[in-house]
């Protein structure tokens, strides 16, 4: 009798280890598709200005690479969503390049202030630490944004973040 409820119950577990199984990979199958057709389709995205780097991030960290060699070009077309994107998909590797971009003067207020919001996304303590640099700037966008980043904590901070897109988000195309 007890022998019967264990094989009951491995033949339900298997069971719904295959299902699980199958649901991943068919997830895997809607997005497999490679980095550069990601980026194709971030460029030829027309959408809400809040859904503009959904394809990137659908993508996910299989794009980074292509993403951070593009957004080294200041004439890039959409660059401040790719960097956004960047952001949001939290692949450390960005980092460098997101620095970068910060640190430049010639760069616009606006990009350096979304290379600071994406750094801070993927490491909130270097953000931190970058917003004590910049607090002062006579740039008022990166002077507000880093006191607004030293005065939160992570997850206050995050979801008060206007360019927060969850994987959700992007995937179901969600528009605030």
């Amino acid at each position: 009798m007890e022998m019967t409820r264990v094989s009951i119950l491995k033949i339900f577990i298997l069971t719904l280890m295959t299902f699980c199984a199958a649901g991943c990979s068919e997830e895997k199958e809607k997005n497999n598709i490679s980095p550069q057709q990601a980026l194709n389709e971030f460029y030829a995205h027309r959408g809400a200005e809040d859904q503009l780097m959904d394809p990137l991030i659908v993508s996910g960290v299989e794009v980074v690479p292509l993403v951070i060699t593009e957004i080294e070009n200041p004439s890039m077309v959409k660059r401040r969503y790719a960097i956004g994107a960047l952001g949001n998909i939290g692949d450390k590797t960005s980092l460098p390049v997101l620095e970068k971009i910060l640190g430049d003067d010639a760069e616009e207020d606006y990009i350096r202030c979304d290379a600071l919001n994406s750094i801070s996304m993927i490491d909130f303590e270097r953000g931190k630490e970058l917003s004590k640099i910049n607090k002062d700037s006579y740039l008022e966008c990166l002077s507000s944004l880093s006191a607004e980043i030293l005065s939160s904590e992570y997850s206050s901070w995050l979801s008060n973040n206007y360019i927060r897109r969850t994987l959700e988000d992007a995937r179901s195309g969600k528009h605030y």
